[in-house]
């Protein structure tokens, strides 16, 4: 998606410069900026913030009082930005209607828009916006009991597949299904050769495994029940907990 974006920027930026001259260098550019900061500010909360925090709520998780920063945020910054552009037409008209026929800015305020709002389509700018929502609200967070503590669940490892079958089980804790030993073999498979993890210089690697899966707000949640319990789950799946 990023690429998408990117691509769609060089060409209008290149049209823009037959259209409008060298300003455009100046005018796209600052429009999308402004607007996909703006735009992320109002947006990703509303689209990606509200359903994860509802999910968390329900289970328990998660206070009902991350709903007020995740409302006013985006609210204060739509009023901020309306207000702003009704003041300039108020006051200034004339700079309002220079905005409105400058094509490149207008163009570039779009395509920040546009980027914004097709971003859940992106692996990476969930992951990105899971790590941003769990610094930015995590003191909404509920202290963990053992209803709402998950426990590891018992999964046969297929041979060799020590790793990704420890990460199946965190899968399955988090509600996950669809994550299985051999999705996540093939999915990386230079980080995990035939199953086996490469550990040659490859933690960053798996930290981006479990990010990219979606696991990182999962692993610590997952109850440790004692040793008896870890050499339960040794023995059924020769498994060595993260």
């Amino acid at each position: 998606m990023h690429a998408i974006i990117a691509l769609l920027f060089c060409v209008l930026l290149g049209v823009m410069l037959k259209v409008q001259g060298l300003s455009a260098l100046l005018w796209l550019p600052l429009g999308f900026v402004i607007s996909l900061y703006a735009s992320a500010q109002i947006a990703l909360p509303l689209m990606l913030g509200m359903p994860r925090a509802t999910r968390l709520v329900a289970k328990g998780q998660m206070r009902a009082g991350v709903f007020i920063p995740l409302l006013v945020v985006p609210a204060i910054w739509a009023g901020a930005v309306f207000g702003a552009l009704f003041l300039l037409g108020y006051f200034w008209p004339s700079v309002a209607a220079l905005i409105k026929a400058n094509d490149a800015l207008n163009l570039g305020s779009w395509l920040g828009f546009v980027a914004i709002i097709l971003s859940p389509l992106s692996r990476k700018s969930r992951s990105d916006f899971r790590e941003d929502f769990e610094r930015s609200y995590s003191r909404f967070y509920t202290v963990p009991t053992p209803s709402h503590t998950m426990n590891c669940t018992i999964v046969r490892q297929l041979p060799n597949h020590c790793v990704p079958a420890c990460l199946e089980s965190v899968a399955k804790d988090s509600g996950i299904t669809s994550i299985t030993q051999e999705g996540i073999v093939r999915q990386f498979p230079s980080v995990f050769p035939n199953g086996v993890l490469n550990d040659l210089n490859k933690s960053p690697n798996l930290e981006n495994v479990v990010r990219d899966l979606g696991l990182a707000d999962g692993i610590y949640r997952i109850q440790f029940q004692g040793i008896e319990n870890l050499a339960e789950l040794h023995r059924e799946n020769e498994i060595l907990l993260m």
